[in-house]
């Protein structure tokens, strides 16, 4: 019987790829179908132009996008500067408001101590009879008497002593100009101006009274006040005792008699300027806690 040479078995379906079939003595081994996978080469070209002009057009940018760009950014610097402005103004009113209270708060230190003050006005009365009865000539023992009784009108003295911290901080660090309100800095500087002329009023007043407290040893026999080392009491010992001026100098006397009436002169003066300045206070209270709304200061 004659069999085909090279004749191959037909490989079932679902058997392996390694199927043999003879010819003869020698295998053969049959390979899988595997056929080439066939790309479009249309489609790959489609894809690439579109990938190509999806990129160019993400690439390109009009007048519009870099004006928007660049208005976004001035925006943004701009609402910054206007926020560090706003704080700064809140920070610097905040620092207005303290000053204010504060002078508020002193103002009304003031006003309590002018009280204090306004009661030792009657000095005023005790000087002016003093004067007259120095200036008395041939003086009875009665007017000396008198003459020993009012001399502390002269060496004593109530004067005021301004709160002055809060208009030297805001001159002296430059502060004054947080005040924003005009008519507030006109108005503290006038108090301001006021209080030196009331300091050099004062003055004036204290050396008078310091030198004719001096002269004052050279009128009045102080010895009499006091006996055997032992300092007597001052209103019985003019009472019942004779009294005489140290100095037999009535011109002395007279002299020193017009040197009180001066001294009585600035102390009037000084009472008066208080007088305005107290009204001066009053009122720029009363206007400072309407004006910044503290009226629980």
């Amino acid at each position: 019987m004659n069999k085909e040479p090279n004749q191959q078995v037909q490989q079932p379906p679902g058997e392996p790829i390694e199927n043999i079939a003879t010819a003869g003595d020698e295998p053969v081994v049959q390979q899988p179908n595997t056929e080439p996978e066939i790309i479009n080469p249309q489609s790959e070209i489609d894809n690439m132009e579109v990938h190509h002009h999806a990129h160019h057009n993400h690439g390109k940018k009009t007048w519009k996008h870099y004006f928007w760009e660049f208005f976004m950014l001035f925006l943004a610097v701009f609402c910054g500067s206007i926020a560090e402005l706003q704080l700064e103004h809140y920070i610097e009113h905040q620092r207005e408001k303290k000053y204010i209270a504060s002078m508020i708060k002193e103002l009304k230190a003031d006003s309590a101590q002018l009280a204090q003050v306004f009661k030792d006005s009657g000095r005023i009365q005790k000087m002016d009879t003093l004067s007259i009865l120095l200036l008395t000539r041939n003086p009875s023992q009665e007017t000396i008497k008198n003459v020993y009784r009012l001399t502390r009108s002269i060496t004593q003295y109530s004067a005021m002593y301004f709160n002055r911290n809060t208009l030297t901080q805001l001159k002296s660090s430059g502060n004054m100009r947080l005040i924003r309100n005009q008519n507030v800095v006109d108005s503290l500087n006038k108090l301001d101006n006021g209080i030196t002329i009331l300091e050099i009023q004062k003055e004036a007043f204290v050396k008078f009274s310091l030198d004719n407290s001096k002269e004052l040893y050279s009128i009045l026999d102080y010895s009499y006040y006091v006996k055997n080392g032992v300092q007597l009491n001052r209103k019985e010992v003019i009472d019942s005792t004779t009294l005489t001026y140290l100095t037999t100098d009535e011109r002395k006397v007279i002299e020193f008699g017009g040197k009180v009436t001066m001294q009585k002169s600035i102390l009037i003066n000084y009472f008066e300027m208080l007088k305005t300045y107290s009204k001066r206070s009053n009122s720029l209270i009363v206007y400072l806690q309407k004006e910044y709304h503290l009226t629980n200061e």
